[in-house]
């Protein structure tokens, strides 16, 4: 599925520039979302659409985790009433057993799992948006929630698309990287030494799916590329939750490795289709532990660009210098899409409607872009590419340190008109030796320095 007009990269206007627009943009969505609350008794939150048909006023799990997370990104204040409500909508359909959610054996399946704790999850966990606190009478409901997801694990692996008693699923990469994310809200969880095991699994596989991409557009292979981009946002997210100085060195290199081939696949790209999606099938077996009324066949549409664009901005420096170019054009045109509309969102151009669910992914992404320092990532960026890379500088330093001595030895010895006529022709030859090697590894230090100090657009 993609838009007719793709849009070519501008690589002239600044970063800066983008981000009250970026910011804008967010808040028109969020307002989107507001109005459109629904407020029937038994379907308080949001469905597939933001701006549904008159025959499709529904409210489901996906809409209504992907709301509470928009809504709650900033400025959420405003929308506290809507959130709790709609959270309160969220826990009566895992509980209850006359709730379509499990009339429908929706329960078994992951996403539905995962985004019901989107909905659920506490501020800058998940992502960056979330629930600030809960009353005593949800903590306990919320925690069960968790448990739940978190007992549903192949141990050590991750998740799959469904689990049951009798019959679970294998492994799922794109399952497993957003159950991790749901996770990371439940601070026992989060720190159960099995729970970065299963990240580090997560990170093993997802590099072995992105090196066996073939080409370089993300036209190509989107699935897989859509599958490194949710592995390399889950492990960026855990790191930014338990900081830095808390994660595995193993950890610490997949989110290079994954960051590394995102940044290969989007640096060929020149245009960029808006409507570029992916689509995950999920077939449930036939089993005596779904209702009658279960269907069997499920879907999810996932938005590429965007998810693709927060991977990188969440992985932070170098990917945030490298690609920002990519970065700031993909955010522009979500932002002019919205702001350029009058239902002031994202209309997919298959169906003419604004999706909740994409939504969730576009407001991330402009949420993070709107709070990213270009300026201070450029500098870690340079930084951290000098320390990592071949210590061209440090080399030529201890290089030309080491040939100044040798030279000041040799000065000596042929300025001293006691020494003999050989001692005095060879620490001439040696003073001349020394300045041929001493050429290149100084000029290419100095080269280095130039490049990474040297101002960048």
């Amino acid at each position: 599925m993609h838009e007719n007009t793709p849009l070519m990269f501008d690589r002239q206007i600044a970063w800066e520039e983008i981000q009250p627009n970026s910011e804008q943009a967010l808040e028109e969505i969020q307002g989107c979302f507001s109005a459109r609350f629904r407020r029937d008794p038994n379907r308080q939150g949001w469905g597939q659409y933001i701006d549904p048909p008159p025959h499709r006023n529904h409210t489901g799990v996906y809409g209504t985790g992907s709301g509470i997370q928009v809504c709650s990104m900033f400025g959420s204040e405003a929308h506290r009433q809507k959130i709790d409500t709609a959270q309160k909508w969220l826990i009566d359909q895992w509980n209850r057993e006359d709730s379509e959610t499990t009339k429908n054996g929706y329960k078994h399946i992951i996403y539905k799992h995962v985004f019901c704790l989107f909905g659920l999850s506490s501020r800058n966990t998940a992502l960056r948006g979330g629930a600030t606190e809960y009353t005593e009478q949800h903590a306990n409901d919320v925690d069960d929630i968790h448990t739940s997801l978190w007992n549903k694990r192949i141990p050590d692996q991750g998740w799959g698309q469904y689990w049951l008693e009798s019959d679970s699923d294998e492994m799922d990469l794109q399952c497993s990287a957003l159950a991790s994310m749901a996770l990371l809200s439940h601070e026992n969880i989060r720190r159960d030494s099995e729970y970065e095991d299963i990240l580090k699994n997560i990170g093993k596989k997802a590099y072995r799916l992105g090196t066996s991409i073939r080409g370089k557009n993300i036209g190509n292979d989107n699935n897989k590329l859509l599958t490194v981009a949710f592995c390399l946002l889950a492990l960026s997210r855990y790191r930014t939750v338990v900081g830095e100085d808390h994660v595995d060195k193993q950890t610490e290199n997949r989110i290079k490795q994954l960051g590394n081939i995102l940044s290969n696949q989007v640096s060929s790209i020149k245009r960029i289709d808006e409507g570029t999606y992916s689509i995950s099938l999920i077939s449930l077996p036939e089993s005596s532990e779904l209702p009658d009324e279960a269907s069997k066949e499920h879907y999810m549409i996932f938005l590429v660009h965007p998810i693709v664009t927060l991977a990188l901005l969440e992985a932070g420096s170098p990917f945030i210098g490298r690609n920002r170019v990519f970065i700031r054009t993909v955010v522009k045109r979500y932002t002019d899409s919205v702001l350029g509309s009058d239902k002031k969102c994202f209309s997919s151009s298959d169906t003419s409607r604004c999706s909740t669910h994409d939504h969730l992914w576009i407001a991330a992404m402009l949420n993070k872009y709107a709070q990213t320092n270009i300026k201070d990532e450029r500098l870690r960026s340079r930084v951290r590419g000098h320390l990592r890379g071949k210590y061209i500088a440090t080399i030529s330093t201890i290089v030309f340190a080491g040939v100044i001595f040798v030279v000041s030895v040799l000065a000596g010895l042929y300025d001293q008109p006691s020494n003999p006529p050989w001692v005095r022709a060879v620490a001439s030859a040696g003073m001349a030796l020394s300045g041929a090697v001493i050429k290149d590894p100084v000029l290419s230090g100095l080269n280095y320095f130039k490049r990474l100090f040297s101002p960048q657009h």
